[in-house]
């Protein structure tokens, strides 16, 4: 192992020196592992003379005192800013109080300015009111003709907008049609399920949603209920209103509207729905147009945790393992590797380990 000092001044970065950090380096299974201890005032620029930040695997924070932990600050701002993209998250280790320190010194506000990007006609009402200990003890954003009321914002999702795996925020809603309101947000939560990886998505694609009281035809009447869902090239996507909710509520049985539609708009190019996700580069888009005969031969046979009508055609495939990737992730992982990999780093999420760490 190797030790490098990148600073050691203490309680303030002195002029030959940055505050406390150290580079340990070691290599193992043909790389190198970098792990930082501590992130003191001024360590970041010095970091750079000795390698690049971004191959940094872990942070361990030895406390929390600023000489200690602040430049974790410009570290993240680097990590998703990068010109290169936003880099993935790497694992941030410290004392109790670790989330509430960090979310104050970066601005816990980012959370209410995500929450306003997400719902599109929200504002923020007034300044929030932030409490000793770091949450936001109150919050008010204008919405949907009321006020969405926000109380302990835990800083555990503070930091960054929250991900499925995230800790809740309770909620308390004031609105003239509370149905109406609950069935945007769960439109907005399926998009945000997909993008939530993407931080500058901002859904171009996307011109319209119509919630329909029921499952409909082909021909949109309600004579017969063939439908749930549709997207169009165009950007408008439909909904059934009850599939919708019973998605929400039966979170693991691999089928979810909302995901399978919004997942359609992903494919958008020119007005039609590209067999291999937009995005991927050339290497990978072999390998999805590989994987996707192959796993369609195994619908076909009978040898897929995927829903038959992903054998429908590659468009159809894309959107129901989307839908399994978030729903079902476990078993599409195990049962599906290739499948998993792609759409892991293609979302730049891993549900899988979300279910792990939950124990299910």
């Amino acid at each position: 192992m190797r030790l490098t000092v990148i600073g050691a001044s203490g309680s303030y970065p002195g002029p030959e020196s940055p505050a406390s950090c150290y580079l340990l380096e070691a290599e193992h299974q043909g790389r190198t592992w970098r792990v930082l201890v501590d992130l003191g005032s001024g360590a970041l620029g010095v970091l750079q003379r000795h390698i690049d930040p971004v191959t940094v695997d872990a942070v361990l924070l030895s406390h929390l005192h600023a000489d200690h932990c602040l430049d974790l600050c410009g570290f993240y701002v680097l990590r998703k800013y990068h010109p290169t993209g936003p880099q993935p998250r790497i694992p941030v280790w410290g004392p109790e109080g670790t989330a509430v320190r960090m979310a104050k010194a970066y601005d816990l506000a980012v959370l209410l300015e995500w929450l306003c990007r997400l719902w599109h006609q929200a504002r923020l009402v007034g300044e929030p009111m932030t409490m000793d200990d770091g949450r936001v003890g109150h919050a008010e954003l204008a919405l949907s003709g009321g006020t969405l009321y926000l109380a302990e914002e835990f800083p555990e999702i503070g930091v960054v907008a929250p991900s499925p795996a995230g800790t809740p925020v309770s909620l308390s809603l004031q609105v003239p049609d509370v149905a109406e309101t609950m069935r945007r947000l769960l439109v907005g939560a399926s998009a945000m399920t997909l993008s939530v990886g993407w931080p500058d998505y901002e859904w171009d694609r996307l011109t319209e949603v119509l919630l329909y009281p029921q499952d409909f035809a082909r021909d949109y009447g309600f004579e017969m209920k063939e439908l749930s869902g549709q997207a169009h090239g165009w950007g408008t996507v439909i909904l059934s209103a009850p599939a919708l909710i019973d998605s929400f509520e039966h979170p693991d049985d691999g089928y979810h509207v909302g995901i399978h539609e919004f997942a359609h708009l992903v494919q958008v190019e020119q007005a039609r729905f590209a067999e291999i996700p937009p995005g991927l580069d050339e290497e990978y888009g072999r390998e999805w147009t590989e994987l996707v005969a192959a796993e369609m031969d195994r619908i076909r046979r009978g040898k897929s945790v995927l829903d038959a009508y992903a054998g429908e055609n590659p468009s159809e495939f894309l959107a129901v393992a989307v839908e399994a990737f978030f729903e079902i992730p476990l078993e599409l992982r195990d049962r599906h590797r290739e499948v998993y990999a792609i759409l892991a780093a293609y979302f730049r999420q891993d549900p899988a380990a979300w279910d792990e760490a939950r124990g299910l």
